[in-house]
């Protein structure tokens, strides 16, 4: 096993019983990454600011200690609270926000990868890859703590309201490009721009630190 894992805890847990979830496995393991399925229920999900690891309670009792949690399946239900104790629900409680439609801002070391919506230019099988990517990404940087820049967050995620907003005037079937109001066009063009800058650097926006260290 390559890494920084502390005693008992292992590299990466993934939580789901889906096919994203087997093939996070497998990819972690075929990066030398020591990778756990958990396909049980899940009450809680707490990050440990201190030591930069997730502590996991199953239904069944079951204790779980790990650097990094990926949830391959719906990421509330996991009871997951975050930097301060902040739970994800509180996060999303005037809706879904994420960066990449992977993870979300003072929640380090926890991704989602299918499951939640993605956004333009992604899916499930690409969001698995950048997470594997990014877990690569600490390793060579020896750093513990993967997060996200809030304000990548709050662009992306009213970029693909903004997206979806196109979506539902192209199903209305919009007849031209003049029935499409002002701002909605601005926002697609900002959108293209910033899913070509996470291909020129798909880390630009997340941020690297050690355990310990103040968000």
């Amino acid at each position: 096993m390559h890494g920084w894992t502390d005693s008992g805890a292992a590299d990466v847990l993934v939580i789901g019983a889906s096919e994203v979830a087997l093939s996070q496995v497998v990819r972690m393991r075929s990066r030398g990454f020591r990778a756990s399925l958990l396909d049980e229920e899940v009450l809680s999900a707490v990050f440990d600011e201190p030591t930069g690891n997730w502590d996991v309670v199953a239904a069944c009792g079951t204790r779980f200690r790990a650097r990094f949690v990926v949830a391959a399946c719906e990421p509330v239900s996991l009871g997951v609270h975050g930097r301060r104790g902040r739970t994800l629900a509180d996060h999303w409680s005037d809706g879904p926000r994420s960066y990449l439609g992977v993870m979300a801002a003072g929640f380090p070391n926890f991704f989602f990868p299918g499951g939640h919506r993605p956004g333009p230019a992604c899916d499930a099988e690409q969001q698995v890859e950048l997470v594997a990517d990014a877990l690569e990404q600490a390793r060579a940087r020896d750093r513990e703590v993967v997060d996200v820049d809030p304000a990548a967050e709050s662009t992306w995620s009213a970029l693909v309201r903004y997206d979806d907003s196109l979506a539902l005037l192209a199903g209305g079937g919009c007849p031209d490009v003049e029935s499409v109001p002002g701002p909605i066009v601005g926002r697609a063009a900002d959108l293209i721009r910033m899913v070509a800058a996470t291909v020129t650097d798909p880390f630009a926006a997340f941020t690297f630190s050690k355990a310990g260290c103040a968000a």
